[in-house]
């Protein structure tokens, strides 16, 4: 056996070359609003924009999420190739190969190899990890995570006393890249803020805690300058919301077994953590337990609705990543060899059975939203019945590719001001419907579109059933 010096530098290249075999994400089409945002960004004058002009960009997330960083990323991918899935996926990978070799890095700081190499085995067969991998508009939450875990490394080296002018300038870097992960997705305001915290007040650095607090300050003002406040009334807390997190245990593995092995180890993770470590860690462990779960409250209600499209896997990203973590460093502490053997592999099992599922799940997304763009674009004179799930996907192709020529579409929501819908629907004699593998024209269906447009409190029509 090659000796841990030897092998621990090859493992992350490895880890990643089995995921592209896996995956293969390369030459795969865009995934939902990915095609929006490329429409929108196309039309930016300047990437200061991203920073400066809120009402512009308001556009860009309606949701008023606060992600420039995000938009950032993708005016990079779209002005050097703006009509290129293949550029978008290559970018992701790129972005997954830098976290995934950062994140060993760390955690063999922190963790023995063996260990580390079984951290990022679990971390990278996550089925959220799949997700934000392979999707193009949710790269940002995979860069947030190499931001913050480039914080933690770079902070390893503040608190020098004998170069404290070289203390200063790396303290300004963790706060740097602090800033970039919390701009990346507000998952990390808070976590990586207490992490970042945690390690300041153990090395004694002060200074650092000041400057952190600052960059805090100035996320919020930036923040407000954006949206004037915290963003959205669904920000609003209800006790009702903390129901939606009854999802953790099945959204970690995607399926029951995996929900099962979750409370298992969960309940591992607190008897060890009770047993072998002092209050303060229970203490410190509850504080990070708060600052990861408090940005879901809002949201975690579309994680409770998301059991088949699993889409919105993306929100316990950081969640489940820290809490594979964690639960290496539980089995690490676990006296018994077998025992440590059997909850290993229990959990990449069911891991590795929920990765494919979720890989499979994007697969067919893929298929469905390249079928229907590939059929609006090469069949301007036929009206489509647009039934992929993402209602407004059809709308946004149209904007990225055929802007100023006529729409030819009717989506099943109905989002169309219904009098433009009739109207459409009069200036044709069918609708073509994606049936039986291809699409066919389609008279009932074009009939039944006419007589139910007269109703505006329901869709028109249910999304085609793809997974």
């Amino acid at each position: 056996m090659l000796e841990a010096q030897k092998y621990h530098k090859i493992i992350p290249f490895i880890a990643f070359l089995c995921v592209v075999l896996f995956t293969w994400p390369f030459f795969n089409w865009w995934l939902e609003d990915d095609v929006y945002q490329r429409a929108f960004i196309l039309s930016l004058d300047s990437p200061l924009t991203i920073f400066t002009n809120s009402h512009q960009m308001f556009a860009f997330d309606m949701s008023r999420t606060f992600v420039p960083w995000l938009a950032f990323s993708e005016y990079l991918d779209i002005h050097l190739a703006p009509y290129s899935p293949v550029f978008s996926n290559l970018h992701n990978t790129v972005s997954f190969a830098l976290t995934s070799f950062f994140l060993f890095y760390w955690l063999k700081r922190v963790l023995p190899v063996k260990y580390a190499v079984l951290a990022l085995c679990l971390w990278i067969y996550l089925p959220s990890t799949i997700l934000i991998s392979e999707w193009t508009a949710v790269r940002h939450y995979l860069e947030g995570l190499l931001f913050s875990v480039l914080a933690l490394l770079v902070l390893e080296k503040t608190g020098d006393k004998s170069q404290p002018l070289q203390g200063v300038v790396y303290t300004l870097c963790v706060c740097l890249l602090y800033y970039l992960s919390a701009i990346s997705k507000e998952i990390y305001v808070t976590f990586t803020f207490y992490m970042i915290s945690i390690l300041f007040i153990k090395k004694k650095n002060y200074v650092g805690i000041g400057f952190l607090c600052l960059t805090g300050l100035l996320y919020l003002g930036h923040r407000f300058l954006y949206f004037g406040g915290l963003g959205s009334s669904s920000l609003v807390f209800s006790p009702s919301q903390l129901l939606g997190f009854e999802v953790l245990p099945f959204s970690f593995s995607g399926n029951h077994a995996g929900a099962v092995v979750f409370i298992v180890v969960l309940i591992m993770n607190v008897v060890i953590l009770l047993k072998k470590h002092p209050p303060i860690t229970w203490l410190v462990c509850l504080g990070g337990l708060f600052t990861l779960l408090f940005p879901l409250m809002p949201v975690i209600q579309h994680l409770d609705s998301d059991h088949q499209m699993k889409t919105w896997y993306r929100l316990v990203f950081l969640f489940n990543t820290v809490f594979v973590i964690g639960t290496v460093f539980s089995i690490k502490e676990l006296s018994n060899r077998k025992l440590k053997v059997a909850i290993s592999t229990a959990v990449l099992l069911c891991l590795l059975s929920g990765s494919v599922s979720m890989s499979n799940k994007i697969d067919k997304l893929r298929i469905a939203y390249k079928l229907e763009a590939a059929f609006y674009l090469e069949n301007p004179d036929k009206l489509l019945f647009s039934q992929v799930p993402y209602a407004q996907y059809i709308s946004n192709v149209h904007d990225l590719f055929c802007p100023d020529d006529k729409r030819h579409y009717i989506d099943w929501q109905g989002l169309m001001d219904r009098g433009v819908i009739h109207s459409t629907l009069l200036e044709y004699d069918t609708i073509w419907v994606y049936q039986d593998g291809e699409y066919k024209p389609d008279t009932s269906i074009y009939m039944e579109l006419i007589n139910k447009n007269m109703d505006r409190s329901r869709p028109l029509l249910k999304p085609r059933k793809i997974l």
